[in-house]
């Protein structure tokens, strides 16, 4: 009954975020992750939390759904997802240590491509094209032969060879470089 009881509150919970209740989804959701917290659900529930908090602009919270989520997730890859959904989120922020932090040293088994994605991005944000590169390519190697992400990828990798993009630091002091985009996410 528990199981049941479970599902039917992330049945209730999935239905909420649709509608875009999110302040509802968020008390809904933290019952059920309180309540069950060792069902599968609870980790499936985070992660929706946290995709609802950032559609309604709170990183923090966030933030705390998606480390709840990596700490506390009843199966790995619930936490994989996690971890580089929070590594994304501080990338956005700037925060690109902590963000290398959290996948630097994981394995990551079947995540490899979407792991070294992040890294190749958090190394482009922070101007080191080449050790960007090289995490780019690792991730293409890791992907089926085809597929829209290796487009991606590879549009990532060929900009790299072509883009000159100043270090995030001299983007947001040097009113010369105003014009300068921002690398590829």
């Amino acid at each position: 009954t528990q199981a049941e009881e479970a599902s039917w509150r992330y049945g209730q919970l999935v239905a909420l975020i649709e509608a875009q209740d999110y302040a509802q989804a968020e008390r809904h959701g933290s019952r059920l992750i309180e309540e069950f917290p060792e069902s599968g659900y609870a980790g499936l529930a985070s992660l929706l939390l946290a995709q609802a908090a950032v559609q309604a602009k709170d990183l923090e919270l966030a933030k705390r759904h998606l480390q709840w989520a990596m700490e506390h997730a009843e199966g790995l890859e619930v936490a994989r997802v996690a971890r580089l959904r929070l590594a994304r989120l501080l990338l956005h922020e700037h925060a690109y240590a902590e963000a290398m932090a959290l996948i630097d040293g994981i394995e990551a088994d079947s995540f490899v491509a979407p792991y070294e994605e992040v890294r190749g991005d958090l190394l482009t944000a922070q101007g080191n094209r080449e050790t960007a590169r090289a995490a780019y390519q690792k991730a293409l190697a890791a992907l089926p032969p085809f597929g829209t992400n290796r487009e991606r990828l590879q549009m990532k990798i060929d900009d790299l060879g072509t883009l000159q993009y100043p270090p995030a630091e001299s983007r947001k002091t040097n009113g010369a470089n105003t014009l300068a985009k921002e690398p590829p996410s």
